[in-house]
């Protein structure tokens, strides 16, 4: 019986595999695909990047202060416009403006931070299900 060390057998599942080089190789398809001509992509004046490992969920997150009485919705990484993004989610929800102060849903404004480093919205409530919605539904 052959007895193999584990110290051959760690290196051995473990060696790097090098690809084959293809050269000089180019590889090209002959279908050809139709681009629709009516198609016009919307340009917003602020922009929300997907984060995560692989890059598909949204940058908006709930925290829970106060022992659990208070729930925040923050939405972070915004880049562009932040108060303009503010101002299309609450006319997208029927909350009216969120700048003025007689509207009665601008207090769920809790703060908009728009500096150079860290730019975000933070909101009273947990709204977070509703903005990825709206967020995806708006093509982000």
């Amino acid at each position: 019986m052959l007895r193999v060390g584990a110290s051959s057998m760690r290196t051995a599942l473990f060696r790097p595999v090098i690809a084959p080089r293809l050269g000089g190789l180019r590889f090209s398809s002959n279908v050809a695909v139709e681009a629709e001509e009516n198609i016009v992509p919307i340009r917003y004046a602020y922009y929300v990047p997907r984060v995560g490992v692989n890059g598909n969920s949204l940058p908006v997150y709930s925290d829970v202060r106060h022992r659990g009485s208070k729930w925040l919705t923050v939405i972070r990484k915004i880049d562009g416009d932040v108060p303009l993004l503010c101002r299309d989610m609450f006319e997208s929800f029927g909350w009216g403006d969120p700048f003025d102060k007689k509207n009665k849903y601008s207090t769920l404004v809790e703060r908009i931070v728009n500096s150079n480093g860290t730019r975000m919205i933070v909101l009273r409530g947990n709204l977070v299900n509703e903005v990825r919605e709206w967020l995806e539904h708006r093509g982000f």
